[in-house]
């Protein structure tokens, strides 16, 4: 696999053919105010922090001040940064296959018959460098918010949340009603279709609850009226499903796939 090197990605690497916007009116921008206090509410309400790219304008309309994704910085600092926020804090090994997977999504929107590309969401992670150098991985999901009249992607919704740092090479596009999902190979450059769910057993999705709520298994066994034996065999069909090795990661897993 070819790798770009971090010191070598500029800005301008991030806007590809395939999504080239020619113009937007000045009088498309009326929306904004609305849309970013729709999403200001949103924030206020939920642990993940968001962000508006604006393809047009090549900068990010809108940063919400949730601290996870700002790395130390003010939503203010993250928003005048824009992309020279990602050159900057995307951990160096990481920068490379973030551009190659940004890049490769709008590839898909291009080269599927896609009626509309805001049903479909990047699914991937990466690692966050802090100004004291601190790393974070964060799991990261991209989706076209507003469209062109010609179908490019002109505002784009981006959330970030806590990753548990595992599967960090699970690249995945998901549709917002099929159970089909596109996963990124990163060996060949392309995108596979998969038509593999993961469905949770009632047991399954009552052990991931009550572990949210901080519980063991012991508790979690007296809970269910079942033994700890049992309990613990519903969590290693988790951990096998999820390809995880611990609670929290399984956690962090099934929130962020809406999986329960």
């Amino acid at each position: 696999m070819f790798f770009i090197l971090s010191t070598m990605i500029k800005k301008e690497d991030f806007f590809t053919h395939a999504n080239r916007i020619p113009f937007i009116d000045d009088k498309e921008y009326s929306i904004i105010p609305i849309l970013s206090g729709t999403l200001d509410a949103f924030a206020r309400t939920s642990y993940k922090s968001l962000y508006v790219v604006d393809y047009y304008k090549q900068n990010f309309l809108y940063v919400a001040d949730n601290p996870l994704f700002l790395g130390a910085l003010s939503a203010d600092e993250v928003r005048e940064k824009n992309f020279e926020y990602y050159i900057n804090h995307i951990y160096d090994t990481d920068l490379s296959l973030f551009l190659e997977i940004h890049n490769a999504f709008f590839s898909f929107i291009a080269d599927m018959p896609v009626e509309n590309p805001t049903e479909y969401t990047l699914h991937h992670s990466f690692r966050i460098k802090t100004k004291t150098n601190k790393i974070i991985p964060v799991n990261h999901k991209h989706t076209p918010l507003r469209l062109t009249s010609e179908g490019q992607v002109w505002l784009a919704l981006c959330t970030v949340s806590i990753s548990s740092g595992e599967n960090m090479d699970n690249i995945e596009i998901t549709h917002r009603y099929g159970s089909t999902k596109w996963q990124y190979n990163i060996q060949i450059q392309k995108w596979e279709k998969n038509s593999y769910v993961i469905e949770l057993s009632q047991e399954e999705k009552e052990v991931l609850r009550l572990a949210s709520q901080g519980y063991t298994m012991d508790k979690i066994a007296d809970c269910m009226y079942k033994s700890p034996d049992t309990v613990k065999g519903y969590r290693k069909h988790i951990f096998d499903k999820f390809g995880t090795n611990n609670i929290t990661q399984a956690l962090t897993y099934a929130i962020n796939r809406q999986l329960i």
